[in-house]
């Protein structure tokens, strides 16, 4: 069968498994029946400049972007290692944001230049239709540098789901950015912010400014025993979150969350057996429905570390755990090292740490019994 006796509906919906470039470089002015499929039917453009070539960003911006422009709904903006520069050559040819009247999605990746991630922020302010942000691995902010930049996105009005993946490569503890001159967004109800470690104290406020907020995805490390969060967060339903350090920190967290119906939790160093565990969900996270945990914990003896870990599982076989909520664990620990993980089944999370000396218990015995 020759391409070109597809349907025109078969042949669009292959359009949407190649990049914009190789759609436009392979199909372009084959004949006039492709030509009318590109610029006249094809409506969903996803541009993204992160793995092309200097000279294949060239002819992208020269040859075939003004054709698509009014089209394009996602774009990718990188200055990877491997091409670097290439936002700034985007910008060289005279584009500006507010020409991608459709834009419904940015993304902004490994840009180091402050004041050019601060221009194109500035520009995203005239685009109608942008609801999802993400930026990944960009400039390496000072705190006030930082503020700007959180009130650039904070006045995005209509910005729903906002992604930020280590804007900052210092690995301390560090301010979000949201102060009392920050502006409230009443429509960012999706909010990620990753490998960025923030205080109870930075929760509180930047729930202050979004009080929409759904879903969060965040980092929070407690600088004293008893860090409270002072603010009831009644928005939030679903919450990933790497916690560090307290367990009466942790407890006053989930308190003031009590509509949280979705939960996946890291911890460190905190160790809690299944029983405890049971008490704290009872009394705290009345609405949870999806709990999924990674603890990182030491055993309390150095010695028999096979038998604490027996013993630790056993309080996660009872109804509870096995009959009211389907929910397994994994316990994985190293013979010779105190240190240990517990996790709920299926693995839930990002990283897995492994080494052939690792053990390994787990209260399924079935792996159907993870499908229910």
């Amino acid at each position: 069968m020759k391409l070109e006796s597809l349907p025109n509906e078969l042949l669009l919906d292959i359009f949407r498994f190649l990049n914009s470039f190789q759609l436009l470089h392979a199909f372009r002015n084959l004949n006039i029946r492709f030509n009318q499929l590109l610029f006249s039917y094809y409506q969903a453009y996803h541009l993204s400049f992160q793995f092309l070539s200097k000279h294949d960003c060239t002819r992208m911006c020269q040859d075939y972007l003004p054709m698509i422009i009014h089209r394009i709904i996602s774009l990718c903006l990188s200055n990877e290692e491997e091409t670097p520069y290439l936002t700034e050559l985007f910008f060289s040819h005279d584009f500006k944001l507010n020409q991608f009247k459709q834009l419904q999605s940015l993304s902004l990746c490994y840009i180091y230049s402050f004041d050019l991630l601060n221009e194109i922020l500035l520009q995203c302010h005239d685009l109608p239709n942008l609801i999802h942000l993400k930026i990944i691995k960009c400039h390496r902010t000072l705190a006030e540098k930082n503020l700007a930049l959180i009130n650039h996105i904070w006045n995005l009005r209509k910005l729903v789901s906002c992604n930020l993946y280590y804007i900052n490569s210092y690995s301390q503890t560090l301010s979000v950015g949201i102060t009392i001159s920050t502006p409230v967004s009443s429509s960012i109800t999706h909010l990620t912010i990753e490998d960025f470690e923030t205080t109870l104290k930075d929760l509180s406020d930047l729930c202050q400014h979004t009080p929409n907020l759904g879903r969060l995805s965040i980092s929070i490390v407690c600088k004293s025993e008893n860090e409270q969060l002072l603010t009831m967060i009644p928005s939030i339903i679903s919450l990933n979150i790497s916690f560090v350090r307290t367990r009466n920190s942790m407890i006053n967290l989930f308190e003031n969350m009590p509509n949280l119906s979705s939960l996946t939790l890291n911890t460190c160093p905190i160790y809690l057996n299944g029983h405890e565990w049971e008490e704290i969900i009872r009394k705290h996270l009345l609405k949870i429905q999806k709990f999924r945990l990674r603890m990182y914990f030491q055993f309390p003896y150095d010695d028999n570390r096979q038998k604490q870990a027996n013993e630790l599982l056993e309080t996660f076989r009872t109804r509870f755990w096995l009959k009211e909520h389907h929910w397994f664990v994994q316990c994985q620990w190293n013979p010779s090292y105190n240190q240990a993980f517990l996790y709920t089944l299926p693995y839930a999370f990002k990283r897995f740490h492994f080494y052939d000396e690792y053990r390994f218990i787990s209260t399924c015995s079935n792996e159907k019994d993870l499908d229910k």
